[in-house]
């Protein structure tokens, strides 16, 4: 299955109650699997009080194939032990991930929703 990959990627993305979050998502996988883990941290910026408010996340990513816009994109699927799911749309390149909704659409409000790859 290859040797072990770690990634991280980060961005600030819009948030309707504080300036943003702060994305960090660490995804670590065997380099010819489509499954393995992330740990994802959500800062919401200036959240309680004027300081900021972390939340994080672990759980299993897995790589899905298709979405609304491009049926041979890859997709990876954040399932986080507590249920909650995030799906991310990987570009071509692999160096920046693009948050999608549960129907693996990006969002029409024209804002940015990428993370880019840091390490």
């Amino acid at each position: 299955m290859g040797d072990w990959q770690e990634r991280t990627y980060e961005g600030v993305l819009p948030a309707a109650d504080t300036p943003g979050i702060r994305y960090t998502l660490t995804v670590r996988n065997r380099e010819y699997s489509g499954d393995g883990t992330f740990v994802l941290a959500m800062t919401y910026l200036e959240a309680e009080n004027g300081k900021d408010e972390t939340v994080t996340y672990t759980g299993r990513r897995f790589t899905q194939r298709g979405s609304a816009d491009d049926k041979d994109a890859v997709v990876w699927q954040l399932i986080a032990d507590d249920g909650t799911v995030f799906n991310f749309l990987v570009s071509k390149e692999g160096t920046s991930l693009t948050l999608l909704n549960d129907k693996f659409e990006k969002s029409q409000s024209g804002l940015n929703y990428t993370l880019r790859l840091v390490q």
